[in-house]
C-alpha cells in the first residue's frame, strides 16, 4: 500500500537525481556521462509525473476509506495498480542514481594538491586567572602542580617570566609530533609530498606558529613528527612567527586591527539565550550539576561582589550570570556558571589527557588525581558540553566571528588561491609552491574560522564542536583529473581523548579522528571558485591586516 510516507520518500528521490545530475554536469560533459544524464533525466520526470498521479490517487482513496462503501474498495484496488506502476519506475530511478554515483565517482577521482591546517596548540598548563582556581572550590585539597610537566625552553624565561601557567606540557609536544607524523604519512600516501626517509623540497613545508611559547612548542612537535626523525633544520623546515609583539592573525583585536563591535556581538549572544543569561541554567542544569559536584563551588570571591552582600559561599548556579562587555579590550564574554563550567571542564580535560590519574590518589600531597577522584570519562564528555557552550556564544557568533577570523581566513584562501593559480599573492604568508601549509593558533582560533565560514564538525567521543587540543581544520585542494576542474575537501582532525591520555603513535592503520566536513551551500566536494566566493563574502576585508613571518 501507497502511504503519504512513501511518497514523500520517492518525492525526495527524485531530487537527489536531480541534485545528482547538477553534480555531475558540472564536472564534464563526455558522451558516456551524457547518456547517463538523459537516462536519469527521463527516469526522474517519470517518477515526478507518478508522484503527482500518486498524490491525486491516494487523496481519492482517503476520500474514499472515510465513507466505508464500496467505493472504498474499487478506490483502493485503483490505487494499488498505480502502486505497482509507480514501484517499476521507482526502481529505475534508484538504478539511476546508482549508475550517476559510478560516473560521478569516475569523474571526481582527484589529485591532492595542497593542504592547509589551522591547529589549535598542544596539551598545556592551565591559564592564570582572576579569581585564581582555588575560588571555585570548597575542597580541602589543592588543584595539580604542573611545575614540572611543561616545556619552557630558555628563551621563554626572558620573554614570560613567572608561574608555569599556559605552557605546552612535554607531553603535549610528544603528542603534537604524533599527529606530525600523521600528517605525513597520510599526505605521502596521496603523493602531496614525498615519503618518510627523505626531506620535501625547500619551500614546500609551511609552518607559521602564533608567538606565544605554547603555540611555537606545538608547531615545533608537529614539525618534528612530520620530518620523521631527520633534523628540521637540514630539511629546511622551521616553524614561522611574527617579530611584532602581537600577531594580528591570531590575535587582531589585540593587535588593533579589527575591533569587535561589542554592541552587536552583546545582542547577539542576548538573543541566543532568551535575553536572559541565566536562562542556561535550567536549559544546560545537567551538565552544571556534574560540574558542581566535582567542583563542591565555591569560595565567598568567586559568588559576586562583598560591596552588595555576597553570599559566604555559593554554588556554581548562585553566581550571577551577566554579558560582560570589556571596552578597553574590545570584547564581550559570559561571565556566570557556563564561563566557570566552561574554565574548569577544560582544565579537567586537560588533565585527563595529560595522563594524571582517575583515583587511587594521595589527597595529602594535593589534588593530584583529575579531578579529586571525581572524574570520568562519562562524564568528562557531559562536562564540555558547557565548554563548547560557551564558544559557540561568544566566538562563533557572527560579529566575533567576522572580527576575529577574517584575517586568518584571508590567508588561508590565499594560499589556497595560490595552489589553484599558481602564482604568489601579495601579502599571503606561506609560498606559492606549498604543499603543506600549517597555521598554528587558538582555540579561539578554530572557534572564529568555524563560526565565519558556518562550518560544524563532530569527531566520535566529542561535542559537537569541540576544541580539543591540536585538533586542526584541514583544508585540501584537489584537481579533478578529467577537467582540471579545482575542489575543497574540509576535515576536522583530532587525536582522541585515549590516544593522547595513553601517548598511542599514530599511522595510517591507527589514526587519529578524522571527520570530513560539509561546507555551507557547497557541500564535500566544493568547487574552489564556489568556495573562495562563500569566503570572501563571509570575511570583512576591514579586518585584513598585515601578517609578517621569520624564524623565532
Amino acid at each position: 500500500m501507497v502511504t503519504r510516507g512513501n511518497m514523500r520518500q520517492a518525492r525526495a528521490a527524485s531530487f537527489a537525481v536531480l541534485a545528482w545530475l547538477w553534480a555531475v554536469a558540472g564536472c564534464a560533459s563526455t558522451g558516456a556521462v551524457e547518456q547517463v544524464r538523459q537516462e536519469a533525466q527521463a527516469a526522474a520526470q517519470a517518477a515526478q509525473q507518478d508522484m503527482d498521479v500518486m498524490q491525486k490517487k491516494l487523496s481519492e482513496a482517503e476520500r474514499a476509506l472515510q465513507t466505508g462503501s464500496q467505493e472504498e474498495r474499487r478506490k483502493a484496488g485503483s490505487l494499488a495498480r498505480e502502486s505497482a506502476v509507480s514501484r517499476a519506475n521507482a526502481e529505475k530511478l534508484m538504478r539511476a542514481i546508482e549508475r550517476l554515483r559510478g560516473v560521478r565517482t569516475s569523474i571526481q577521482e582527484t589529485d591532492l594538491r595542497l593542504v592547509v591546517l589551522l591547529s589549535r596548540h598542544g596539551v598545556r598548563s592551565p591559564l592564570s586567572h582572576k579569581p585564581p582556581l582555588e575560588a571555585y572550590t570548597l575542597r580541602p585539597a589543592s588543584w595539580p602542580s604542573w611545575k614540572d610537566l611543561i616545556e619552557k625552553p630558555e628563551r621563554a624565561a626572558k620573554t614570560e617570566p613567572g608561574d608555569a601557567s599556559g605552557y605546552l606540557t612535554t607531553k603535549g609536544k610528544v603528542l603534537a609530533s604524533h599527529l606530525g607524523r600523521y600528517y605525513r604519512d597520510l599526505y605521502a600516501s596521496q603523493n602531496l609530498v614525498p615519503p618518510s626517509g627523505a626531506c620535501p623540497q625547500r619551500g614546500t613545508i609551511f609552518f607559521h606558529a602564533d608567538n606565544e611559547e605554547r603555540t611555537i612548542q606545538t608547531a615545533e612537535g608537529l614539525i618534528n613528527g612530520f620530518v620523521q626523525g631527520l633534523a628540521p633544520g637540514d630539511c629546511g623546515v622551521v616553524a614561522q612567527v611574527t617579530p611584532q609583539p602581537v600577531d594580528p592573525l591570531f590575535h587582531p583585536q589585540k593587535a588593533n586591527v579589527c575591533p569587535v563591535d561589542t554592541e552587536a556581538a552583546t545582542k547577539e549572544i542576548l538573543e541566543q539565550v532568551g535575553g536572559n543569561p541565566a536562562s542556561l541554567n535550567e536549559r544546560f542544569k545537567e551538565s552544571l550539576a556534574i560540574i558542581q559536584d566535582v567542583l563542591q563551588c565555591c569560595q565567598p570571591v568567586a559568588c559576586g561582589d562583598p560591596a552588595t552582600g555576597a553570599l559566604a559561599t555559593c554554588t556554581l548556579t548562585d553566581i550571577p550570570a551577566t554579558v560582560e562587555v570589556n571596552s578597553a579590550k574590545k570584547t564581550v564574554s559570559l561571565t556566570g556558571p557556563v564561563q566557570v563550567g566552561s574554565l574548569v571542564s577544560e582544565i579537567f580535560e586537560l588533565e585527563y589527557v595529560q595522563g594524571m590519574p582517575i583515583d587511587h590518589c594521595a589527597t595529602t600531597k594535593g589534588a593530584e588525581c583529575v579531578g579529586w577522584e571525581q572524574v570520568t570519562p562519562e562524564n568528562l564528555h557531559a562536562m564540555l558540553r558547557i565548554h563548547t557552550l560557551d564558544y559557540a556564544l561568544t566566538q562563533r557568533i557572527p560579529a566575533v566571528a567576522k572580527a576575529a577570523g577574517s584575517n586568518l581566513a584571508w590567508q588561508i584562501l590565499g594560499a589556497l588561491e595560490q595552489g589553484a593559480m599558481g602564482a604568489p599573492r601579495p601579502g599571503v604568508l606561506p609560498p606559492p609552491q606549498s604543499r603543506f601549509v600549517a597555521f598554528v593558533g587558538h582555540d579561539t582560533n578554530l572557534a572564529n574560522l568555524g563560526g565565519l565560514l558556518g562550518l560544524s564538525w563532530h569527531n566520535p567521543g566529542f561535542q559537537p564542536d569541540d576544541l580539543p587540543p591540536a585538533g586542526a581544520l584541514a583544508f585540501e585542494l584537489h584537481r579533478v583529473k578529467a577537467t582540471g576542474q579545482y575542489l575543497i575537501r574540509a576535515f576536522f582532525v583530532t587525536e582522541t581523548q585515549e590516544q593522547m591520555r595513553d601517548a598511542i603513535p599514530l599511522s595510517l592503520e591507527h589514526p587519529p579522528s578524522r571527520v570530513r566536513l560539509s561546507i555551507p551551500k557547497c557541500g564535500a566536494d566544493c568547487p574552489f571558485d564556489i568556495f573562495k566566493t562563500l569566503a570572501k563574502a563571509a570575511l570583512d576585508t576591514r579586518c585584513i591586516g598585515p601578517g609578517k613571518s621569520s624564524a623565532p
